[in-house]
């Protein structure tokens, strides 16, 4: 289908954002569908990212809507702030993130295509105007494992003993949050908690290590991980099974969401401990 409707009358999709890192701004007109977006040279939207997928999304009619699915992306699309797992309708005035890049989806009644190359207009997005600078630098905050751990003691009642420390975490990259669960809320923006988790675990247990304590130190797996353990058919992190289980010496786990205090809680996640 080409930008032709019903009866002839001409109207004109077209997109309108960020083609690359540099923040330059551009209408790019959607003439023909199916119409294909990616890293990829040749594309009819090629996006200057290396966050982007070579064959990213791709924007199509069904049944007289103009629809979008994702290809498969490793960062993702994103459909006003929510990540596609399959196809969806799009309708004028949607934001698109294809990876941090942003865009808006215009249309233009009949007799105003010259607007298409002429000079644009401001983004109209809805969404907060931090968020595609906050992503890129989130994905830059997973590359260097820019994270530190925290440790929160673990007390018997009976006795006020120390036990153990469930060992959290905390952001360390300029430009963003340290709370954990403002990290968490980014991650969920880019389909990356599964990664964020086991940075920060696996952070903490390499600190653990050098701390050589005879405490109990417990950890934490952010629900996403069991799902991709799922899906995989791979064993779970520290081998967790329902009921007890065995990570060094350690005990049955449970699903928590405590955090340090005065964090924002993410999701609930469950706690392995380990004798280190």
């Amino acid at each position: 289908m080409s930008h032709r409707e019903a009866g002839a009358v001409q109207r004109f999709w077209y997109l309108e954002g960020f083609v690359d890192e540099e923040r330059r701004l551009r209408r790019i007109p959607i003439l023909d569908l199916p119409f294909s977006i990616g890293r990829q040279a040749g594309l009819d939207l090629t996006l200057g990212s290396s966050l982007a997928s070579g064959q990213h999304a791709e924007i199509y009619e069904q049944g007289g809507r103009l629809m979008i699915r994702d290809q498969g992306s490793t960062n993702g699309t994103f459909l006003n702030r929510d990540r596609l797992t399959g196809e969806a309708p799009l309708e004028e005035g949607d934001i698109l993130h294809f990876a941090t890049l942003e865009f808006r989806l215009g249309l233009l009644e009949p007799g105003q295509t010259e607007a298409l190359f002429g000079s644009t207009l401001a983004m109209k997005s809805e969404l907060p105007a931090l968020l595609v600078d906050r992503t890129r630098r989130f994905r830059e905050l997973l590359d260097q494992g820019a994270v530190a751990s925290v440790y929160q003691p673990i007390v018997r009642l009976a006795d006020r003993e120390t036990v153990g420390y469930e060992v959290l975490g905390r952001g360390s990259f300029e430009g963003l949050p340290t709370n954990i669960g403002e990290l968490f809320e980014l991650a969920a923006v880019t389909g990356t908690e599964a990664e964020l988790s086991r940075l920060f675990r696996s952070r903490g247990i390499a600190e653990c290590a050098r701390l050589a304590s005879p405490r109990r130190f417990f950890f934490n797996t952010h629900p996403s991980e069991l799902r991709e353990t799922a899906r995989s058919g791979r064993e779970a992190p520290h081998r967790v099974s329902p009921g007890r289980h065995d990570a060094g010496d350690s005990r049955g786990s449970r699903h928590r969401s405590r955090h340090h205090a005065g964090d924002q809680k993410p999701a609930r996640r469950a706690r392995h401990p380990a004798r280190l």
